[in-house]
């Protein structure tokens, strides 16, 4: 259980790193959505309507079933190591997962071709990176001991 904690951890360092300008950069945040929306605007044209609504759920059941399994490994790492410090760290992850499955579901349309449907939210975005950025390599040196 270790191994698999220990691989799945680091993997998700590697993208919170990866992932980090785009985090913190509202500037990065809106060129990634615009190049997204050009994205979906081509699917769009290619698709139906009907296509285009089951593709539209269809992604609001993976990125559910994704933050299911984000919460899955935190509670795992919780159990694995029993400890306080992780536990409350967790915890905060927890609710991280809880709050973007409530901002998925709030969504007025989740594959919206407007910009603006797309908001940038600073505080919340800082405070998730630097959470990631104790969380991750803390747990992992603790499965390491």
């Amino acid at each position: 259980m270790k191994v698999f904690l220990l691989a799945v951890l680091i993997i998700m360092l590697f993208y919170s790193v990866k992932y980090t300008s785009t985090s913190l950069s509202k500037k990065r945040y809106d060129s990634m959505m615009k190049a997204n929306i050009e994205i979906l605007k081509k699917k769009k044209e290619n698709m139906s309507e009907d296509e285009w609504n089951i593709a539209k759920l269809t992604t609001i059941i993976m990125t559910l079933i994704l933050y299911i399994l984000f919460a899955l490994i935190y509670i795992l790492v919780w159990v694995e190591l029993d400890n306080k410090y992780i536990f409350v760290l967790s915890s905060l992850q927890l609710v991280t997962v809880l709050y973007h499955i409530k901002e998925l579901l709030c969504m007025k349309d989740v594959w919206s071709l407007n910009i603006e449907d797309y908001k940038f939210h600073r505080f919340w975005r800082l405070f998730n990176t630097i959470l990631d950025y104790i969380y991750y390599p803390t747990a992992i040196v603790m499965l390491l001991m």
